[in-house]
């Protein structure tokens, strides 16, 4: 919940949209690659993948903007030493959902300058370019 909202606050509730669900099929591919690979029969669900996305997406932004990320990485420590720890957490799911989620916020996810008053404009996304260049 903590990390949805602050993810949408700074992404748009368009992009935040995308992310979290390019997140949560991340996750859900690296979860079947995964079982598939240990012919686990077992399936998994839940959003999970989705939820770790927002953290990859913060850690993107705000690594970007270079502010502090030390608590989103103690996040990111706690959830893999968990997965790494229990059996019923699938690690897959949110290492991909949190690598999926990183890379939808840097190819696609705002960028911000500053300005002579000190506020953050948005300037254009990576995607945005590749997109103008294509059609040039």
């Amino acid at each position: 919940w903590f990390l949805g909202r602050l993810a949408e606050r700074l992404m748009g509730p368009g992009r935040f949209l995308f992310a979290f669900l390019i997140a949560g099929i991340g996750g859900s591919f690296a979860s079947l690659l995964w079982k598939r690979r240990r012919r686990d029969p077992a399936g998994s669900a839940g959003a999970s993948g989705s939820i770790l996305g927002m953290l990859g997406v913060l850690l993107v932004l705000r690594t970007r903007q270079h502010l502090p990320c030390d608590e989103l990485w103690l996040s990111a420590l706690l959830s893999l030493g968990q997965g790494l720890i229990s059996r019923e957490i699938d690690l897959a799911a949110h290492v991909g959902g949190a690598l999926s989620g990183a890379l939808v916020a840097y190819l696609w996810g705002p960028r911000y300058v500053w300005s002579w008053g000190g506020l953050l404009l948005r300037s254009a996304a990576i995607i945005n370019w590749f997109l103008f260049i294509k059609h040039v």
